[in-house]
């Protein structure tokens, strides 16, 4: 859980590679841009 850090920023490819990945809480962070293509990897995500 990466919630209320007050990360900003584009989002990065290289959360992608983490294919067993099934829960990522981005919440109350100051992120741009659209997702990054190489999430579509993520076949596991089950709640972003």
């Amino acid at each position: 859980e990466l919630q209320n850090n007050n990360l900003s920023g584009v989002l990065p490819d290289y959360l992608g590679d983490l294919t067993q990945l099934e829960y990522l809480n981005l919440a109350n962070n100051g992120f741009t841009g659209p997702l990054p293509s190489k999430w579509g990897q993520l076949s596991k995500l089950r709640r972003l």
